[in-house]
């Protein structure tokens, strides 16, 4: 496990531009890190019963048995977070959504600061720094960074930088702009690990 922990909603992997900026900002920390790729992973769909948020007696940790739990301890144990997903209708990919979904228990778990909100639990990665990434071949990336933005401010993080652009279908590792962007946002997130 990464001191870094990213986590791409691309299913494209290396063909993907999302990851492409992922990688070049997780480099950037100086860190010891891990990108996992949530198309990679078994995770169900959540079923709204809020067992893991209401029942104490399971201390947030969802029923259903997948790879949920185990991307819940990456989170638990990393410094630092980077979320990427490339745009899809104007949102996160459903992959991205659903990690989104399935994290509520994170808060039940009896770790971190109360919440500023009355009765959401307890912020285990208040403070942490983070960064996103969205992009888009055509456009309404600022839609997905708002969703992206909003799970974010929800679990308390320190957004250290933001990549969000529409890019076109070509290669972004060819957009010398945008990648000094992300080594600035790696080189931040590094200095603000403890």
């Amino acid at each position: 496990m990464g001191e870094v922990l990213g986590i791409c909603g691309s299913s494209r992997k290396k063909e993907s531009n999302t990851a492409a900026i992922m990688e070049e900002i997780l480099r950037a920390t100086g860190k010891s890190y891990e990108l996992v790729w949530l198309c990679d992973l078994n995770i169900n769909f959540c079923t709204g019963c809020l067992k893991c948020f209401s029942d104490p007696s399971v201390k947030g940790v969802c029923w259903q048995k997948d790879d949920m739990e185990g991307l819940i301890q990456k989170m638990l144990g990393c410094k630092a977070l980077v979320l990427g997903s490339p745009t899809m209708y104007g949102n996160v990919t459903g992959r991205m959504k659903n990690f989104f979904d399935r994290s509520i228990g994170i808060d039940s778990r009896g770790i971190g600061p109360e919440k500023k909100l009355e009765g959401h639990g307890r912020s285990p990665m208040a403070g942490r720094p983070a960064a996103l990434i969205t992009v888009a071949g055509g456009g309404d990336q600022e839609k997905t960074a708002a969703n992206m933005r909003l799970y974010m401010v929800y679990e308390d993080l320190d957004i250290v930088g933001e990549i969000v652009e529409a890019i076109g279908m070509g290669d972004v590792r060819e957009n010398k702009e945008i990648m000094k962007k992300a080594r600035k946002i790696g080189e931040e997130i590094g200095k603000r690990i403890r």
